[in-house]
């Protein structure tokens, strides 16, 4: 039902809803139901001022743009998310727009009621440029932002889209729904928090650890999941690679159990940061260089002879 303009208090707010597609295939109802209300808001006859889903609709229908009413974007039929964990996780990209497009072009598909997945660049392409704001929902224990890629996938992936449709940067807002209030918190925020008590975490470190080769390669992953968040959302201060270096790099003791349980997955931490550093996403000392640099080629000789020998 219609909320009347007098109780709402503001304007209708227009909305781009972002799917992956597991809510696709279990959620069709859910879909459907948003659609219906984009499209019963969008027939409103209110001042555009109070009603921006309305005025974008009649400016997007001027466009020419076919199913201007149109509101959710997921991947195409059949597949269920984006090239950008694939990209990140093999270093083949050059620059943010390398990122933008692989998001852009896995996620051009509109979907709604009796609309599956059709191919709509341009309307796509509008709504982006019309973007102020990002939010994504937290909603489990177990998984903050750097605890899963989907999170820099599909939050940092449409950030980054946006930013380089526009042409500025956007803000982006974590909704962590999982105790009794909603917690909100920025972008840089949300990855400050979760990096101090997942991968700064002594106590974290040592349950990870205690699953030996497994748990070195849960901390690789997270690291991984820090350089996407950090190519896509470029909320990952200095401060974070400095305290990855001296927690797991230049501990001593941190540094001869990790490689001695899992060398393969501790060489991909030590070439992940040398990464953060080429990419000129830590302006690191030249101190830090110098100890990063000598590490990945003594790691490398040693990776390199263990599987000439095996």
């Amino acid at each position: 039902e219609v909320i009347p303009l007098s109780e709402l208090g503001r304007p209708r707010i227009d909305v781009l809803v972002t799917i992956c597609g597991i809510f696709r295939d279990m959620f069709p109802n859910l879909i459907t139901l948003i659609d219906r209300a984009f499209r019963l808001v969008a027939s409103l006859d209110e001042p555009p001022e109070m009603n921006y889903v309305r005025k974008h609709v009649e400016e997007l229908k001027r466009k020419g743009l076919d199913k201007a009413t149109l509101r959710i974007f997921g991947p195409r039929p059949g597949e269920y998310g984006t090239r950008l964990p694939e990209v990140v996780e093999t270093s083949s990209w050059s620059g943010d727009g390398d990122l933008a497009r692989v998001y852009f072009e896995d996620m051009k598909y509109g979907y709604g009621e009796n609309i599956e997945g059709v191919e709509l660049p341009e309307l796509f392409r509008s709504l982006l440029s019309k973007v102020s704001l990002v939010t994504q929902v937290r909603y489990a224990h177990e998984y903050d932002i750097i605890d899963l890629d989907h999170y820099y996938e599909f939050l940092g992936g449409l950030m980054k889209t946006v930013e380089i449709v526009k042409g500025s940067r956007i803000n982006g807002v974590w909704v962590d729904t999982t105790g009794e209030r909603v917690k909100y918190r920025s972008e840089r925020e949300a990855i400050d928090f979760s990096i101090r008590t997942r991968l700064l975490n002594p106590k974290w470190i040592k349950g990870m650890l205690a699953h030996g080769y497994d748990g070195v390669r849960e901390i690789a992953k997270r690291v991984e999941h820090v350089l996407g968040l950090s190519a896509t959302t470029g909320e990952v201060p200095d401060w974070v690679w400095k305290s990855i270096v001296n927690t797991y790099l230049l501990d001593n003791e941190l540094h001869d159990r990790m490689l001695r349980e899992n060398p393969w997955a501790y060489y991909e931490i030590v070439k992940l940061v040398y990464e953060a550093i080429e990419r000129g996403m830590w302006k690191a000392s030249e101190e830090y260089v110098n100890s990063v640099t000598k590490l990945l080629y003594e790691l490398s000789d040693k990776i390199s002879q263990s599987n000439h020998s095996g």
